[in-house]
């Protein structure tokens, strides 16, 4: 609702009272417009506008214009730093409306969305990993726990007693199958490098030092398109979005 009271700010500064209604503050009428304009998005947002909420926007709409005329006797509404706030804010709300606007008038087809799910499935060859870890809160912890690994020591039994993630060291720490949209990079980056049944040297991620072991590797299944639609067409607007900009940009004349 910031936005909102914002947005109405700059139009209340911006805006003359044409099709004002019969409210007056001072002598200047209220533009219904912006009446209207809050119905309208609390409607679209789904909040049901009764008498009650109807009262409470005019309510707010007077006292913005009291603030507003208190602002400019004040000549708040004449300093520097306040116009180029507002002129920003103006600018930032034009952009949003036009690139909306624009798609609204360029929706996204179907022929579109499997154009992109094809490219998907063709760039497409990842595998998943099924392994065990041990993590440490230290690096010290982390080498004396390695060597023993390496040593021969049952890599089930020192996650037992070892690891500090208790959701996997009750499991032998198993991790069961990952793939890597589900681990930090960096601890992907282990799995991917390391054979079945060979340990990694300690490494650290954010959550501590890990040790870890790959017991299995298998092609991962791509994600079927209906699952992947509403990710793809996020895809395509940014495409589509960035494609017009740089359009505009190209069309203007930009001195620097």
């Amino acid at each position: 609702m910031n936005k909102l009271i914002s947005l109405i700010i700059v139009l209340a500064l911006l805006t003359t009272a044409a099709n004002a209604n019969d409210i007056k503050v001072n002598g200047k009428k209220i533009n219904h417009n912006l009446n209207e304009f809050i119905i309208s998005e609390l409607e679209n947002q789904g909040t049901a506008i009764d008498e009650e909420m109807k009262k409470n926007i005019t309510e707010r709409l007077i006292e913005l214009e009291i603030v507003n005329q208190a602002a400019v006797k004040e000549g708040i509404t004449n300093n520097e730093k306040f116009l180029t706030e507002t002129e920003l804010n103006f600018l930032e709300s034009v952009y949003k409306v036009y690139l909306k606007d624009f798609l609204k008038k360029h929706p996204i087809t179907n022929k579109e969305i499997d154009a992109s799910y094809q490219e998907y499935m063709n760039t497409f060859h990842e595998n998943e990993y099924s392994g065990q870890h041990i993590l440490t809160k230290t690096k010290k912890e982390a080498e004396k726990v390695y060597q023993l690994a390496l040593a021969g020591d049952n890599f089930s039994n020192l996650a037992k007693q070892y690891s500090i993630d208790k959701g996997s060291s009750n499991n032998n720490g198993d991790l069961g199958w990952f793939s890597k949209t589900e681990m930090v990079d960096g601890f992907f980056k282990e799995a991917e490098k390391l054979k079945i049944s060979e340990i990694s040297n300690p490494f650290q991620t954010q959550f501590g030092w890990h040790i870890l072991k790959i017991n299995e590797v298998r092609a991962k299944k791509p994600e079927p398109k209906k699952t992947l639609e509403k990710k793809l067409k996020e895809e395509i607007q940014k495409e589509k979005l960035k494609k017009e900009i740089n359009r505009l940009k190209a069309e203007a004349k930009i001195e620097r």
